[in-house]
C-alpha cells in the first residue's frame, strides 16, 4: 500500500470518527433538553389530571347544594378541564341544555338525574370505577344549612317589604303634601 493510500484511508477514517462524535455529541446534548420536554410534558398532564380531580372533587362535595357558588363556577370549567374528554363533555352538554329547557315537567328531578350522570361520567374518566351511581345520589346536607337558608330568605324578604313599604310612604307623603293648598306667604319680621 502506497503512501497516498494510507492517506487516504486515514483521512476518510479520521472523517468518520468527527462524524460519529459529532452526532453523538449532538444526541448527548440533545438528551437532555428531550428529557426536559418529556419532563413538561408529564408535567402538564399530571397538572391536568390535578385539575380534573380538584374540579370533580368540588362537584362532588357540592352536589346536594347545586345553587352553591362553587358548584356553578365548577360547572362553567368543564369545557375548558376536561376538553380533552368527549363523553364528560356530552354529559355536561345534555346537562347544560336541560338546566335551560323551560319545558321539563319536573326540572328538578330531571336536575338531579342530569347531575348525577355528569358525575358518574367524570368518575370514570378520572378511574373512580367502584363509585356508583346510587352512592353519587347520596349525600350529606344538614338540616341546621336549610334553616339557615330559610332564615336569610325570610330576612330578604322582610327587607324587601320594609324598603316597599317605606317607599310607599314617603311616595303617599309626597302625594298629601302636593294636595294641601299653599301656605301663605310669610312676612319678614323685623
Amino acid at each position: 500500500m502506497s503512501k497516498e493510500t494510507f492517506d487516504t484511508i486515514l483521512g476518510i477514517v479520521n472523517i468518520l470518527i468527527l462524524c460519529i462524535t459529532a452526532y453523538f455529541m449532538y444526541r448527548s446534548l440533545r438528551s437532555p433538553i428531550d428529557a426536559v420536554k418529556v419532563g413538561r410534558q408529564l408535567n402538564n398532564e399530571e397538572q391536568k389530571d390535578n385539575t380534573k380531580r380538584e374540579l370533580f372533587l368540588t362537584l362532588f362535595a357540592l352536589r346536594g347544594n347545586p345553587i352553591h357558588f362553587d358548584f356553578v363556577t365548577g360547572l362553567n370549567e368543564i369545557d375548558v378541564v376536561f376538553e380533552d374528554n368527549p363523553a364528560v363533555l356530552s354529559a355536561w352538554h345534555k346537562h347544560f341544555r336541560d338546566l335551560h329547557d323551560k319545558g321539563l315537567t319536573d326540572p328538578l328531578k330531571m336536575w338531579e338525574v342530569g347531575r348525577i350522570e355528569l358525575l358518574s361520567v367524570m368518575a370514570t374518566s378520572l378511574g373512580y370505577n367502584a363509585l356508583k351511581q346510587t352512592e353519587i345520589m347520596q349525600h350529606y346536607y344538614p338540616e341546621g344549612h336549610n334553616t339557615q337558608w330559610q332564615d336569610s330568605m325570610d330576612l330578604q324578604e322582610a327587607n324587601l317589604i320594609y324598603l316597599k313599604s317605606g317607599v310607599a310612604f314617603h311616595e303617599a307623603v309626597l302625594e298629601s303634601l302636593n294636595k294641601l293648598p299653599p301656605l301663605p306667604p310669610t312676612e319678614p319680621k323685623g
